[in-house]
C-alpha cells in the first residue's frame, strides 16, 4: 500500500499509512525500517526524531516503541557523523542510549537486545569525543559501553567501526599526550 502511494508521489500519505501500520504492530522490524527510510526520503534524515515523537504519542507498547526510536536515533547519529556533525552525532547517541534504557526498563525481556545497542551507543558517543580531541570523555564512554556489554567489544557498527579498535586509538592517545592517569583508569576498569 505505501509503495503504491510513493509510487503515485503521495509520499505524506504513505507515511500515514505507515504510521497507522506501526500503531497496529509495532514489533514489525519491517515496518520500521520502512517508516525510517521513507521518513528520511521525505522529510530528512533528522526528522527522525521528531518522527518517532509523533509515532509515540499513540504508541500503546512503550517499550517496543522505546526501542525502535532508540534505533532510530542510532541511525541518525551515523547519519550526522558520516556527514562531519559530531555535535548533533553526539546528541543522537546520548538519545539512543537513554531510549534503549527506557526500552529495558519498561520490559526487561527486551534486556539483551536493548543492552547490545545501548552499548553501541555508548562506544559511538567514544568514537566521536576522541575525534573533537576529548579523550577523557571517549575513554569514559568506551568503558561505559564496554562494560555494559564486554561481547560489543569486536562488533561494528553501521560506520563499520568497533568498540575495541575505538579502544585502541584512545590508549593510543593517552600514550601520545601523556594522559598515562586517563590510560590507567581506562585499563583498571576493564
Amino acid at each position: 500500500h505505501a509503495d503504491l502511494l510513493a509510487f503515485l508521489g503521495l509520499r505524506g500519505c504513505g507515511r500515514e499509512v505507515l504510521a497507522r501500520a506501526l500503531q497496529r504492530f509495532c514489533t514489525d522490524a519491517t515496518l520500521h525500517e520502512r517508516f525510517r527510510k521513507q521518513v528520511i526520503a521525505t522529510r530528512g534524515a533528522t526528522a527522525l526524531t521528531s518522527a518517532y515523537a509523533e509515532l509515540g504519542t499513540g504508541a500503546t507498547d512503550r517499550a517496543s516503541h522505546q526501542w525502535f526510536a532508540g534505533y532510530a536515533e542510532l541511525v541518525l547519529a551515523e547519519h550526522h557523523k558520516r556527514q562531519g556533525d559530531d555535535a548533533p552525532a553526539l546528541a543522537a547517541y546520548a538519545r539512543a542510549g537513554d531510549a534503549f534504557v527506557a526500552s529495558q526498563r519498561d520490559n526487561p525481556t527486551y534486556a539483551e537486545t536493548a543492552s547490545f545497542y545501548a552499548a553501541m551507543a555508548l562506544a559511538g558517543r567514544a568514537r566521536v569525543s576522541l575525534d573533537l580531541g576529548d579523550v577523557v570523555t571517549a575513554g569514559k564512554s568506551i568503558v561505559e559501553g564496554i562494560k555494559r556489554l564486554p561481547a560489543v567489544a569486536e562488533q561494528e557498527d553501521g560506520l563499520g567501526r568497533t568498540p575495541l579498535f575505538t579502544l585502541k586509538q584512545i590508549l593510543e592517545q593517552c600514550a601520545a599526550k601523556g594522559l598515562s592517569t586517563v590510560r590507567d583508569e581506562i585499563e583498571r576498569e576493564l
